[in-house]
């Protein structure tokens, strides 16, 4: 008997139209054939639609599988899906090479493609850019150029390239007088001539300029002035370029990409990447000039020579404060200072970070590009050519502060809310009223008053001076508000970025907390030095103490009262977090800061193990602490 019912029922429609045609036919057999046949047909159709239908949803799922699979281009790497292209490899005339003939460039060329075939494709890749724009000028202006196509200047650059590189020497680069603005970075550099990036970078130096120029109403126009930047980017998009290795590509990008503007030039660029751009740029101010631009030289000029350290910072630092927003605006991302009444209010961590971004070198902004006083050497920078320029707030109520001093912690209020201020830890205070900062003398004052301007460093910093009081920056307001510019005490919804303190319960005081520590006048004569007078006012502090229980004063290390001084006088641009406890006299500074890289370990053995009643660690529920006395800070 048959169990499965499919089949039972397969069984019982072909049994019963057999019974059927077989009564109507009269023809048993006959009939069972054609039902047979009918059976037979109809599996054979259902089988191909189900090959059809599998075989189709198969291959929608390996496709389906195959475009989210991760890929990887150029040195990038995307974990599903396809990583997109841009915008595509510059346009070509794919065939076009360079003829030989008995040129410097042709020469090089035929040996290139044996010994340097990637660079010698590249050099290929840049003609047949140019062929597609082969009629394209030099320059925008009728006449420029001597009136020659760019395809032309762009060999002329090439040839003449190679023949000044038969002579080339480098040793750093010099201002026209001769003397050395910036030297080698590995003394033992020199200069190769036969260098295969050479005419590469000579036959791209312009290759921009295609992308750069834009037919108007029948005229041509240059629409960017950055041609240099844009021949970066476009030998970025060409293949040609990624068959290099990873140092050769570097380096032509950025040479191409700065050879108009080398003050802009990152740091770390290599003596070779600094070599091959003056190189060019002599190459192009001599082809120019037998174009038919003779005063071409003239305006390389100030491109060619490099700036000084503090030159360079001071281009960087206007074309900062100059963008809109970065003074007073609502984008606390874009903005670094504010302006109020005669003086701009700049913020040094958020400047720093500012400059150091803008001069392609962020790690100058970071805790490991400190020096040994925990000062930034960009800032210090800054604030020296901020100086030279006269316009750094640096006498501050009769005493003057050189450069590297005048920083300020600032206080801000805003009129219309009494709850609540702000304290900025490190602030550049420049002055208004000059040539050099004109365009802020009307600019809107801040909604935020400054009612309180303090030195940061110890006022044994500043040098007395006769000061008129009313140059002074602080000035009282009103009431104080929530602050509108996000600080390293503030976070961005008003919480304290910092771990509170812990406040104990019934603190432990040994000896009394004065704003006036107990010294003799013998020791105040003594303290000349603030080094000196930091640990003549901690042996002072202790030996006052009037408390009979107390154990013999504790006479702390030299090395760890110069570790304090370091650390005390790192209070600014969020070099070191500190809180000021009141309630207990106790400064804490989060260990895990700077403190940790300015003690030695024997420094924090002692402090640890000496058990001294002033100088101290401990830790709260999340944060490790250095505590220190407010009257062992002061001198």
């Amino acid at each position: 008997m048959v169990k499965n019912p499919l089949l039972k029922s397969v069984v019982v429609v072909t049994g019963t139209w057999w019974v059927i045609l077989t009564v109507a036919s009269r023809q048993p057999f006959a009939g069972l054939s054609k039902a047979a046949v009918s059976f037979t047909s109809a599996i054979a159709a259902a089988l191909v639609g189900f090959g059809a239908v599998f075989l189709l949803s198969y291959i929608g799922r390996r496709a389906t599988i195959s475009n989210i699979k991760g890929t990887q281009n150029r040195g990038l790497s995307i974990s599903m899906g396809t990583l997109p292209v841009g915008i595509g490899p510059p346009d070509r005339i794919n065939g076009t090479s360079l003829e030989e003939d008995e040129t410097r460039l042709s020469r090089w060329y035929q040996v290139a493609k044996l010994k340097h075939p990637a660079h010698a494709k590249l050099f290929e890749a840049c003609l047949q850019i140019y062929a597609r724009h082969h009629d394209l000028p030099a320059a925008p202006v009728r006449g420029g150029h001597g009136g020659i196509p760019l395809f032309n200047h762009a060999l002329h650059v090439a040839e003449v390239t190679l023949e000044l590189a038969e002579t080339w020497a480098y040793d750093g680069e010099r201002a026209v007088k001769g003397e050395l603005r910036i030297p080698l970075t590995d003394p033992e550099y020199v200069f190769d001539r036969n260098d295969p990036l050479i005419p590469v970078l000579a036959m791209a130096h312009d290759i921009g300029k295609i992308e750069c120029y834009s037919d108007i109403d029948g005229n041509l126009k240059e629409f960017r002035q950055d041609h240099d930047m844009v021949s970066g980017l476009m030998l970025a998009r060409t293949p040609e370029t990624w068959r290099l290795d990873p140092e050769d590509r570097t380096d032509l990008l950025l040479a191409v990409s700065h050879y108009h503007h080398p003050s802009y030039l990152p740091t770390h660029a290599s003596d070779r990447v600094r070599a091959i751009m003056s190189l060019l740029i002599a190459a192009d101010v001599r082809a120019s000039t037998e174009e038919g631009i003779p005063d071409i030289a003239k305006a390389w000029k100030e491109l060619a020579e490099q700036p000084t350290d503090n030159e360079l910072i001071w281009q960087v630092f206007t074309d900062l404060i100059a963008a809109p927003g970065s003074i007073n605006g609502q984008d606390r991302d874009n903005r670094i200072g504010y302006k109020n009444g005669a003086f701009l209010y700049l913020f040094e961590e958020k400047t720093r970070h500012a400059i150091a971004k803008a001069m392609g070198n962020e790690r100058a902004a970071e805790k490991s590009s400190r020096m040994k006083d925990g000062r930034y050497r960009i800032t210090d920078m800054l604030m020296q050519a901020l100086e030279e320029q006269g316009i750094l707030y640096s006498t501050h109520k009769g005493k003057k502060y050189s450069h590297a001093k005048a920083l300020f912690k600032v206080t801000f209020n805003d009129p219309r809310n009494p709850d609540y201020s702000v304290t900025v830890p490190a602030v550049i205070i420049l002055k208004l009223g000059n040539h050099v900062l004109s365009r802020f003398d009307k600019h809107p004052d801040s909604r935020l008053e400054p009612t309180k301007v303090e030195p940061l460093f110890s006022p044994a910093a500043g040098k007395p001076v006769d000061t008129d009081a009313g140059t002074e920056p602080a000035r009282t307001s009103g009431p104080s508000t929530e602050p509108a510019v996000e600080t390293p005490i503030q976070s961005a919804n008003g919480d304290r970025a910092v771990d509170p303190a812990p406040k104990p319960s019934k603190p432990k005081r040994q000896g009394k907390v004065t704003d006036s520590p107990v010294v003799s006048k013998e020791l105040l004569g003594q303290m000349d030095h603030p080094m000196k007078s930091l640990q003549l006012l901690m042996q002072a502090t202790e030996k006052n103490k009037k408390s009979t229980n107390e154990p013999a004063p504790i006479i702390v290390p030299e090395t760890v009262t110069k570790a304090l001084a370091r650390i005390h006088a790192s209070f600014d641009g969020g070099m070191v977090q500190y809180l000021d406890n009141p309630k207990d006299g106790f400064v804490y500074i989060r260990r895990d800061q700077v403190v940790e890289d300015m003690m030695t370990d024997e420094d924090r053995a002692w402090i640890e193990t000496a058990k001294h009643p002033r100088i101290k660690f401990k830790a709260s529920d999340k944060a490790s602490y250095l505590v220190v006395g407010g009257d062992v800070l002061k001198s």
